[in-house]
């Protein structure tokens, strides 16, 4: 009864090799593992899309400052005379 080396040994993993699906399947179990990394993903994909959509009900312009000397003062505020 003879034992090949090569069947006991096991196979590298070769990123060439690997679909899509695998990527994902393996994704999924690193997320699985690891919740917060899940909740941070989340929080800032949130954050991503809030500034995305929120862009499209605000006029961008209307958000400047009123006043050029503001930058004059100290913090921006109105200077206290």
């Amino acid at each position: 009864m003879e034992t090949s080396v090569e069947s006991q040994v096991r196979k590298a993993y070769a990123p060439e090799q690997a679909s899509p699906r695998d990527f994902l399947g393996r994704f999924a179990r690193y997320c699985k593992r690891n919740p917060s990394l899940v909740v941070g993903l989340v929080l800032f994909g949130g954050l991503i899309l809030f500034s995305i959509v929120g862009r499209l009900f605000v006029n961008v312009q209307d958000a400047r400052p009123i006043s050029v000397c503001a930058a004059q003062t100290t913090f921006g505020g109105s200077a206290f005379r």
